[in-house]
């Protein structure tokens, strides 16, 4: 019998930027049942931050949103999630496990479930060894960043919500760090998560939801939609000069709003003549695309396409 432990229906991200908004009238719908993972994607400022507070209760909910049928930030459903934000402060002068014990009180824990749970949390993050090592003393952010999440798991939570996933995480240990998610998966929890990119988590997702300007472009079950997300680029151009970015701009503003096929196009703040665009179409559409941004003053001289951005798909 399927466990729906966070609903999201309809969800709408209030949400302002410059650039257009992706072409799309729906909200942001997803259900994950218990052993399941949900990753939203998307690049930098588009609404997956603020999507995760609000799940996580920490943030107001303009939309619909439950945790096993209680209404997220309600006192009920917050005692249900476990949240790891982007950045998370740590105590340095404490011991990883007088840390948890912190977090234990704070979440009422049993006094005497707190030292199985505390140690189990530990060893899920494989800092089994790290009991009484000042957190000050931890090798690196990546074990650090491990510690934020045996926290959030001290109180046995039916929801883990991880904010920026790959945040810390190197391609060393990204294997490592997978069967860690993965272990939590099958002990029953549902896992919300943020990232920049599908990549390797393309085996671990059962559900994606890509995100542009807070509007869904692409969500729904990873296997239901494999063969479309092989039809979405994200592409990396750099045209002539700076010179050249008036005109661009002009062109990809009236590309944008008469071709379906663009979802979104981005210029690079720092370098204006660097533009990042997500495009729905074949590689034979997409020459076309550049042999007209060509014809229209806009001169690419360099064009590679991201494919870590919809996933490895085999």
């Amino acid at each position: 019998m399927e466990c729906r432990v966070l609903e999201i229906d309809d969800y709408r991200v209030d949400f302002k930027r410059g650039s257009a908004p992706a072409k799309s009238p729906q909200g942001i719908s997803l259900t994950v049942s218990a052993g399941e993972i949900a990753l939203v994607i998307g690049m930098e400022q588009v609404g997956k931050s603020r999507l995760l507070a609000a799940a996580a209760g920490n943030v107001p909910s303009k939309g619909k949103i439950r945790i096993s049928g209680a209404a997220a930030g309600s006192p009920e459903a917050k005692r249900l999630v476990g949240y790891v934000p982007a950045s998370d402060s740590l105590y340095p002068e404490l011991t990883c496990i007088q840390y948890l014990g912190m977090f234990s009180e704070i979440f009422e824990v049993e006094r005497h479930y707190r030292p199985y749970i505390m140690r189990e949390a530990l060893a899920l993050v494989r800092l089994q060894d790290c009991e009484d090592t000042r957190i000050s003393e931890l090798s690196d952010d990546y074990r650090r960043r491990c510690l934020c999440l045996a926290r959030a798991l001290v109180h046995d939570p039916r929801l883990l919500v991880i904010d920026d996933v790959f945040t810390h995480v190197d391609n060393l240990q990204m294997k490592s760090f997978l069967d860690i998610l993965n272990s939590i998966r099958r002990r029953g929890k549902a896992l919300l998560l943020s990232g920049s990119q599908l990549g390797g988590f393309y085996e671990l997702a059962d559900q994606v939801c890509y995100l542009e300007d807070g509007i869904p472009f692409l969500q729904g079950r990873t296997v239901d939609l494999s063969g479309e997300m092989t039809k979405f680029h994200l592409f990396q151009l750099q045209t002539l000069n700076s010179r050249l970015r008036r005109t661009s701009a002009v062109f990809l503003s009236k590309l944008f709003s008469s071709d379906s096929r663009i979802i979104s196009v981005r210029r690079n703040v720092q370098d204006p003549s660097l533009w990042r665009m997500i495009f729905y179409g074949s590689a034979d559409e997409f020459n076309e695309m550049l042999r007209q941004m060509h014809a229209n003053g806009m001169q690419v001289v360099s064009c590679w396409e991201d494919r870590s951005f919809f996933g490895q798909i085999v």
